[in-house]
């Protein structure tokens, strides 16, 4: 399974969890990834350029 993030630490994670569909879909290997144009569009969930959290 690859990983899309790094473990900091005191043990979290710090990434994005993304199913592996979309992983697949989009081609999803790292972080960077996010700034493609496609994915970002996939993941907008408000039509503001970013997803939730602020990503972009």
């Amino acid at each position: 399974m690859p990983t899309c993030g790094y473990v900091v630490k005191a043990g979290g994670l710090q990434g994005s969890l993304v199913s592996k569909k979309a992983v697949e879909e989009f081609n999803i290997r790292s972080l960077g990834d996010f700034k493609r144009a496609e994915v970002k569009e996939a993941f907008d969930i408000n039509g503001a350029g970013s997803t939730a959290s602020g990503f972009f």
